[in-house]
């Protein structure tokens, strides 16, 4: 059998390409934001990685590395702006939830973490609009909302840069193929990303 023939195999058996412009990312409602708004408007988005952490040992003239846990960097995110300043008001609002402020004292007090961390779903489509995978964020909440430049040289639509961390995240490759979601809904996601 040729590579050709070979690769072609693996693909049908394996359900095709994965393709990073299916996807959808699934938000908490805060306050009176929309989720289905929210998730229209996000451009981009990485699922998590893990990276083992080692010690070192040695054993006898022999050094060798040993797990002892792992470490996940922030998901990063992307929207796109609206002039009412939609997505951002989400987050900061999502954010406050975390701090309580009394401005004419200057003070901040945190909040226990159960009271602001949410859960948050990435869930990648196929090119029949079935969930094929999906990655839930356990313990999520906004770190970092990243500045908005402005210039007069600039108009291209603005984005708006957002970090979420997490306490631990679990992925579920065996989705079942009832898992859709409307057409309308990705073929909007692909003309924004397009």
């Amino acid at each position: 059998m040729s590579n050709t023939n070979l690769l072609k195999a693996i693909l049908d058996n394996q359900g095709g390409r994965a393709r990073g412009n299916r996807f959808q990312v699934l938000l908490p409602p805060i306050g009176s934001t929309s989720a289905s708004t929210m998730a229209v408007l996000c451009k981009s988005v990485n699922l998590p990685g893990q990276q083992i952490l080692t010690g070192d040992r040695s054993i006898g003239i022999t050094d060798q590395k040993v797990a002892y846990g792992y470490l996940s960097d922030d998901v990063s995110m992307s929207f796109i702006l609206t002039n009412d300043h939609y997505v951002r008001d989400y987050f900061i609002e999502w954010q406050n939830l975390s701090v309580i402020r009394t401005e004419e004292a200057g003070f901040h007090y945190p909040r226990y973490k159960n009271e602001y961390v949410k859960e948050v779903k990435i869930q990648q489509l196929d090119m029949n609009n079935r969930i094929v995978y999906v990655c839930t964020l356990v313990g999520a909440f906004p770190t970092t909302i990243e500045a908005i430049p402005l210039s007069d040289d600039n108009d291209n639509i603005i984005q708006l840069n957002v970090q979420l961390s997490y306490t631990r995240w679990y992925d579920n490759h065996k989705m079942s193929n009832s898992g859709t979601i409307g057409t309308e809904t990705v073929d909007t996601l692909n003309s924004i990303i397009l």
